[in-house]
């Protein structure tokens, strides 16, 4: 067996998933809420790219940097999520929020225009062409050539392990504050039951915003990092990486057992899924019992910390 092949073509694996599970966690929090399918997420995620290339190219371009490149990520990753998050909250705004009522068709159309309308409009003003950023060339530490050596002569360059860090770093972070900030817990409430949220006092329309935004931000962040390690960035990239971002997403809702708990789950993808029915014995009435009073506990223990707060 081939160790070297095996080996490099499973750190490229595990850096490319990474690069895509981004994408998808922001396709789930944004159906977890609304049940709607963002098929725009994707070209956030180009406009992300897009952003990290404009700032390369502001400090002189990939061969003349004239900036450290510590400091040259920290910038591009900081204006990627802000610039992306930017983007996902517009959408929202002034595509979706009159929508949320609509028969589901309605937003899913809406999304596939938001989604020709961004990449035409890059397209428009960027041009057709491909850019790169070069991060082999880069002045002083091309991360992209610069690495290491795993024993089985695989070389590791210090782009991939950036990826796979910042993706992990990225989800522990959304991970801690859906299940320990007030905001993660109201998030929670609405995927749950939007309407028993509204009535326990939670602002639904500003959890909705900042789970977009959050969504968005890590589009944005899965940009820059697609472009340090693979370099290409054009104006329809998003198509195709939305499209593999979502498929997972589909599987995953169609086998996602009933309790809602699966290990591939993202934080926020608490999917209520209808009861089962047995032709023997009617509705599975404990399976909808079930998510009843998990919606109750979820709405309670909001409602409990907004009291305490305000006490």
């Amino acid at each position: 067996m081939n160790w070297n092949l095996f080996v490099t073509e499973l750190v490229a694996g595990i850096t490319h998933g990474s690069v895509y599970a981004l994408i998808a966690l922001g396709y789930s929090m944004v159906y977890g809420i609304l049940k709607l399918l963002n098929f725009a997420h994707g070209d956030i995620y180009m406009v992300g790219a897009f952003i990290g290339y404009g700032l390369i190219t502001v400090f002189g371009g990939p061969e003349q940097l004239s900036l450290n490149v510590a400091l040259l990520l920290a910038l591009m990753f900081i204006c990627a999520m802000l610039g992306g998050g930017l983007v996902g909250v517009m959408i929202e705004r002034f595509a979706y929020r009159r929508l949320r009522d609509a028969p589901r068709i309605a937003p899913l159309i809406t999304a596939l225009g938001v989604s020709f309308f961004l990449e035409n409009g890059a397209q428009l003003v960027l041009g057709a062409q491909f850019h790169s950023y070069n991060s082999f060339s880069w002045k002083n530490n091309p991360i992209a050539l610069n690495g290491f050596t795993l024993p089985a002569q695989a070389r590791v360059s210090y782009a991939q392990v950036i990826v796979v860090i910042g993706t992990v770093v990225l989800m522990v972070a959304l991970t801690l504050f859906v299940q320990r900030t007030q905001t993660g817990k109201a998030m929670r409430a609405t995927s749950f039951d939007r309407e028993a949220a509204a009535m326990m006092g939670i602002d639904v329309d500003r959890v909705i915003v900042v789970t977009f935004f959050i969504g968005s931000a890590l589009a944005g962040a899965a940009g820059v990092f697609n472009g340090i390690a693979y370099q290409q960035v054009w104006p329809y990239m998003g198509f195709q990486a939305g499209l593999f971002a979502y498929l997972p997403n589909r599987s995953r809702r169609r086998l996602l057992p009933e309790d809602g708990k699966s290990t591939g789950q993202a934080p926020t993808a608490a999917i209520r899924r209808p009861p089962t029915t047995n032709q023997e014995h009617g509705p599975a009435i404990q399976a909808d019992d079930h998510h009843a009073n998990a919606r109750l506990r979820a709405v309670v223990e909001h409602a409990g910390a907004r009291a305490t707060r305000l006490g």
